[in-house]
């Protein structure tokens, strides 16, 4: 009858810890799916971050390109100024010295 007593006590305290492991296990499983998803969540926000940062940076680069093509084309039009303005001096100077 002890023995039996001690059986008893024994199999009940096995199924009490048999109980808080599953539920352990069940709360960490649940704690794992809640990372999952949060973890899924944060990879796509990051990667429309990712995106919304690269369209900016091609948009100006785009912007930068056209103002170099800008400067390029203000710069030869400066020089061919330039060298008329030149022409024109000397135009000038073989006029006077002409009319002199």
């Amino acid at each position: 009858p002890a023995l039996s007593v001690e059986r008893d006590a024994a199999n009940a305290r096995v199924t009490e810890i048999l109980s808080s492991c599953e539920s352990t296990q069940q709360s960490l499983s649940s704690n794992v799916d809640e990372s999952k998803k949060e973890t899924a969540r944060l990879i796509a926000e990051k990667r429309d971050a990712i995106e919304s940062l690269s369209a900016e940076r091609d948009a100006a680069n785009d912007r930068v390109a056209e103002l170099l093509s800008r400067c390029e084309r203000t710069e030869q039009a400066l020089s061919s100024l330039t060298s008329n303005v030149e022409e024109s001096k000397r135009e000038i100077a073989r006029l006077l010295e002409e009319k002199k």
